[in-house]
């Protein structure tokens, strides 16, 4: 790690030693990989011994407590075997020539040397991902999702409960059908109570997700955000992973979605410095109005707000509402040493509470005249803080046409210089 940053000086030696001493002692993950290293160890001495210098193709397969019965004794019932203490089980086996396992239809995370033939990434949906590549956070190789987890109220059923489905790298994984239901559109995880409405049966990543960023106990350092830029880099890993799960959910599920052949389309999305290279265009996906940020959702808020200016007029007022990190209601929030970049989801929340009232002031109080019409766009800046873009549609009577007018409404200052050192000193500028 000291190798690896730039600021490598700065780590404490003492503090890396801990935290080595800490994954080896308590990772489950690193217990397994040591525990590899030893048998790979072990059958390279006896391959030294035989006289071959052939290094040996072992390979490792982790799987949870729930899926080793039925991935070793597939003619056993699960309810006859006790699940293992730990709640993983580490599988080492000898492969093929080729690096391929025994049996390629078993679950769970396969672990395969650099040079292997045919390798296979780790997917996003995979359960093993999160502790793999954040073990400071998760220390104890603790999974922060697993999909098939039933939702409060939702009856018994359980992980297993739920469908099995393939994927065409070749994985299985239980519940895929669960886990790839997307919120907003025919969640079909859900049943109907007896008022009519409908109940998750199994909680969705961003349900879990949320519940793991609300801070719970005042007093004490939160597991994530104490980690400040890696638990940014946390929530925006499971941020995409949330969302590669629609985009898989629309690409799968949606069978009567617009689609074309590829060779209608080719000449609309191909480039001809593609054309050249021989590159053809497989099936063609148009992701529904209501992804935010896909083309049609932009294009219909664009047609949206042409209508509106056809109908009322011109706008005549463009507001850029931005947040303050110097509002009360955050900086009574923050801890010791924290910014407010450090807790994205308390500034968002403030945020909306703010631009919800400024709305009610424009659109209910009129405080610049009866509102006819308006359009608005949120935006995040790098640093974290979000802000609104706004177009502001008045009736004739209350519209600004004097310069008089416009000192009433408008007022223009020029800030102080931030000075040398101070907190997003160059936001300012």
């Amino acid at each position: 790690m000291r190798q690896r940053t730039a600021r490598g000086a700065q780590v404490n030696r003492d503090l890396l030693v801990d935290i080595d001493e800490c994954l080896r002692g308590n990772n489950e993950y690193c217990k397994m990989y040591m525990r590899f290293h030893e048998v790979f160890q072990s059958a390279l001495q006896s391959r030294a011994e035989e006289g071959r210098e052939q290094q040996p193709l072992i390979r490792m397969r982790m799987v949870n407590a729930s899926e080793a019965p039925a991935a070793e004794k597939g003619n056993v019932h699960p309810g006859r075997l006790n699940a293992a203490a730990p709640g993983q089980v580490m599988v080492v086996f000898d492969a093929g020539e080729d690096g391929a396992p025994p049996d390629p239809r078993c679950r769970g995370t396969w672990v395969y040397p650099r040079n292997t033939r045919h390798p296979r990434p780790l997917p996003h949906w995979s359960p093993d991902a999160c502790p793999l590549l954040f073990p400071i956070l998760l220390p104890y190789g603790q999974r922060f999702y697993t999909h098939g987890i039933a939702a409060a109220g939702a009856g018994k059923k359980g992980r297993n409960g739920g469908k099995r489905g393939s994927r065409a790298e070749g994985y299985t994984v239980e519940e895929m059908e669960d886990y790839m239901q997307w919120d907003e559109h025919n969640d079909t995880t859900t049943e109907t109570t007896g008022q009519g409405r409908k109940q998750r049966k199994f909680v969705s990543h961003a349900q879990l997700s949320l519940y793991h960023y609300a801070y719970r106990a005042a007093d004490n350092p939160h597991w994530l955000w104490a980690a400040r830029r890696l638990a940014q880099q946390f929530v925006v890993y499971n941020h995409v992973c949330i969302e590669s799960a629609r985009l898989d959910w629309i690409s799968e599920k949606w069978k009567g979605m617009r689609c074309d052949a590829a060779a209608d389309l080719f000449r609309k999305v191909m480039d001809e410095r593609y054309a050249e290279k021989g590159w053809t265009l497989g099936r063609v996906i148009i992701l529904p109005a209501t992804y935010p940020g896909s083309p049609r959702n932009m294009q219909g808020c664009f047609e949206d707000s042409i209508a509106l200016v056809a109908e009322v007029g011109r706008p005549n007022y463009f507001i850029t509402f931005t947040t303050n990190p110097n509002w009360p209601e955050i900086k009574a929030m923050l801890r010791a040493g924290e910014r407010c970049v450090d807790q994205p989801m308390l500034v968002a929340r403030v945020f909306h509470q703010y631009f919800s009232e400024f709305l009610n002031d424009l659109l209910k109080q009129e405080v610049l005249g009866r509102v006819v019409g308006f359009a608005f766009n949120t935006e995040f800046q790098k640093r974290g803080l979000p802000h609104v873009h706004l177009l502001l549609c008045v009736e004739k009577s209350d519209q600004v046409l004097s310069s008089e007018d416009i000192d009433d409404v408008i007022q223009a200052y020029i800030p102080a210089q931030p000075a040398e050192g101070e907190e997003d000193a160059e936001g300012k500028l």
